[in-house]
Order: structure tokens, then sequence, then C-alpha cells
């Protein structure tokens, strides 16, 4: 089996490694990248500038796709043109409005996987398994800081911001381990640190039916540190997740380090196996599209608090 990874020279070289360990062949890469010859030669694969021709090729069985948001609708869309299924980082398009505006041109049933891979994280699975046997209780509050900085300029520029971008990956998780869409957002925030035209840094604040909350504080920051930290608190136990290991206080505390592959490799072996046909679809343009509109959101928030 053959992939074309477009995007090879940022993210995507990690897709790339992914399908190489699973026995694929990666066959070509697209970039821009000067660094382009060299990351494809260590593939063995075939250099191309400009994705459409990588995309003429007839020997390709599947694409995967990891560029700046703005120019996934774009390419995800000639792609399935050209008969290929795909698979695409998070997130699928810049705003709420493009991801639903692919889903409709795409549709739901297309073979297009999104990368959300928290879902795949063995922390994340084990943690919701806590939670859905009810062993943390009833959950009150879910909380996280994720705080880093950037050098990538596009992320700070219009078509990124750290809604979108960064935190993309919390408005699918979020639902996904309380099986339970929000009620109610609250944000504020915006460009603090770089004065540039997205957000850079927010406190969000979600509540959901069942009476518990989401409370993220968020920045891509100038500080010569990162912060990252994730808990959630039920009435019978607290977990908080901690370089992949979960620390349970309360009934049953504990400490647990769940095993499970790395989590670009296990989404790539997800999409894989699905297009074999041995396994469930993976996560897809409709998850994609939700999570979008909830990230849209909460910028339209950010907007209204600064205005």
């Amino acid at each position: 089996m053959k992939v074309g990874v477009i995007g090879i020279c940022g993210f995507g070289r990690f897709h790339a490694e992914a399908f190489e360990e699973l026995g694929w062949t990666v066959a070509a890469g697209a970039d821009r990248s000067a660094e382009l010859d060299t990351v494809t030669e260590r593939f063995g694969a075939q250099p191309y500038r400009d994705y459409r021709e990588l995309l003429k090729r007839p020997d390709l069985d599947a694409v995967s796709v990891s560029l700046p948001p703005r120019l996934h609708p774009e390419v995800v869309i000639a792609a399935r043109e050209a008969g290929l299924p795909v698979f695409c980082e998070k997130p699928v398009a810049p705003s709420g409005a493009a991801a639903d505006d692919l889903l409709r041109i795409v549709g739901e049933d297309a073979p297009v996987a999104v990368g959300f891979s928290l879902r795949y994280n063995p922390a994340y699975r084990r943690l919701r398994e806590l939670m859905h046997t009810g062993q943390l209780g009833r959950v009150r509050a879910i909380l996280a800081r994720k705080c880093w900085g950037t050098s990538t300029p596009w992320r700070l520029q219009e078509g990124g911001g750290a809604v979108f971008v960064k935190d993309i990956h919390y408005f699918d998780l979020i639902p996904w381990l309380l099986d339970s869409e929000p009620s109610d957002v609250c944000a504020f925030g915006g460009s603090f640190y770089h004065q540039g035209p997205v957000e850079d840094s927010y406190q969000l604040l979600m509540q959901f039916p069942m009476g518990a909350t989401f409370h993220l504080d968020s920045a891509w920051w100038t500080l010569p540190v990162a912060v990252n930290h994730f808990e959630v608190v039920g009435d019978r136990a607290r977990v908080a997740i901690m370089n992949e290991v979960l620390h349970i206080e309360g009934e049953g505390a504990r400490t647990e380090r769940p095993e499970g592959e790395r989590m670009v490799l296990a989404e790539i072996r997800a999409f894989t196996d699905w297009l074999a046909g041995a396994a469930h679809r993976p996560p897809g343009l409709v998850e994609a599209a939700k999570a979008n509109r909830l990230a849209q959101q909460v910028a339209d928030r950010l907007r209204s608090s600064t205005q």
C-alpha cells in the first residue's frame, strides 16, 4: 500500500513515520519547504512542490494532509476528487462555517479521517473508562491548563489562533469524555503576548447539561516555559494526568500508567485498519465539524469580549 504525504516537512513527517511503521510505502511527499528533498529522501519518496502533481499519481492508495488549517479544505476536496481516501490533521478548516462547507461538499460518508489524536492517547482512553464506569462518581469539573510558546508564524496569523489550532483537541475531547455537548460557553481573552490578528491567550468556561464544567486556561505566551495540566474531579475521586500517568485521589487512590501505542501511530493504524475493513470508522468530517462549531462559539465569545 502506498501513501502520499502532503505537508511532509511539518507534522506530516510523523504521519509518514507511522505509515512506514505499519508497513505502508511513503511513495510521495509534497511541501514548499527547503527541506523537501532531504525529508523525502529519508523515506525514499518522490518530492513534489505542488500537491496537485502528487494527486495525479495513479499508484497511491491514500494521502495524509498536514498543512495550515486554511489550506486543508481545498486539499481534502482535491484529494477526494482524485478518488483518494484522506487522513487530515485537525482542524480540517479554519472556522466553523468552513468545516460545515467541507462536510457538505465532500459528504459525511466520504473516506476521510481526522487527527484527533487525544482519543488514542492511552491515558485519556483510560480516563474515559474510569468516568464511564462510575469510578469517579458524578463528574463536577474538568480543568485544563495548556500554555506554551510557539515559533510557527502561521499560528499567529489569520487562519491560525490558539482556539482552532492548539485547542481544537479539547473541543473534540471534552464532549467525547462526557458524551455530551455543552449548554453554555463563556470566554475572555485576545492577543495579549504577540499583539497579532488572532487570539494567543484566553480563559474558557463551558457548562454541560449534567452539571459538569470545563475550565481551560490557554496561551501561546512569550515565557520560556511550558505548562500542561489536565484533571477531572468527581464526587468520589479526582484524576490528574501528568506525563501520561493517571494520579487518582479519593476512593481507590493510586497511580496508573496505561500501556498503548503512541497517539499518532494509533490514529494512523485506526485509519489504515478502517480502509482495510478491519476496524470501526475513526473520527471523520462529522466529528471535525462538531469540534469546529464549538471552537467557533469560543472564538465568537472572545471577539464579543474585546468589543
